[in-house]
């Protein structure tokens, strides 16, 4: 049956996780949030001598803490992505959670109401000449990030992220901010499976 299948996979990529860790030192294992909550609860039934974790992360965090870091990607997620002309500056803005430049953004784009493939130059310019600002609010929450993996790692000097459907940019991201901005001694490898070709 097709739920015999599934259980089938992911029991073998609960053992597959298993001995990867096994022969790679790994000594604490990090389920992302959301999909990761399923695998974590067949791994822990699996294997339930071993430490796991289910923790918070998600790429929209890790795009917004990453920003002083690649303005790049920052850039290419919440502007040309959306810039489709379906969403409007204050939906970007709140998205991003910079909300609190929209009345500004607005002085600069009066007749604009929708970010476009037309404005999305003129948007990128208005957030890089408020850079500092920007980053402000994203160094609050890196903060907060900060502490709770701090939390969560613990001892931990080898850890393994392990997500569903993402290309890997998200463990990439939190093992820069754990060894290169938080400074925590750990570092941060990749399991990752998606659920289609395209991802």
């Amino acid at each position: 049956s097709l739920v015999g299948s599934e259980m089938c996979i992911r029991d073998r990529y609960c053992n597959f996780i298993h001995t990867y860790a096994r022969e790679h030192g790994i000594d604490k294992l990090l389920f992302l949030s959301r999909d990761g909550d399923i695998l974590r609860q067949a791994y822990a039934v699996l294997f339930p001598e071993e430490k796991t974790e289910y923790v918070y992360w998600s790429r929209a965090a890790a795009t917004k803490l990453m920003a002083r870091y690649n303005r790049y990607d920052f850039f290419r997620r919440y502007l040309y992505h959306k810039a489709d002309g379906t969403y409007t500056l204050e939906q970007i803005l709140k998205s991003m959670r910079l909300e609190f430049l929209l009345d500004r953004l607005l002085q600069r784009l009066p007749h604009e109401i929708y970010l476009t493939s037309g404005n999305v130059r003129q948007v990128k310019r208005f957030l890089e000449a408020n850079w500092q600002e920007v980053t402000a609010v994203y160094d609050r929450e890196s903060k907060a990030a900060e502490l709770y993996y701090k939390k969560v790692l613990g001892d931990s000097r080898n850890a393994l992220a392990v997500d569903i459907g993402w290309a890997g940019s998200g463990a990439i991201a939190l093992d820069y901010l754990v060894q290169n901005v938080w400074k925590l001694p750990c570092s941060i490898c990749l399991l990752y499976t998606s659920p289609s070709p395209r991802d």
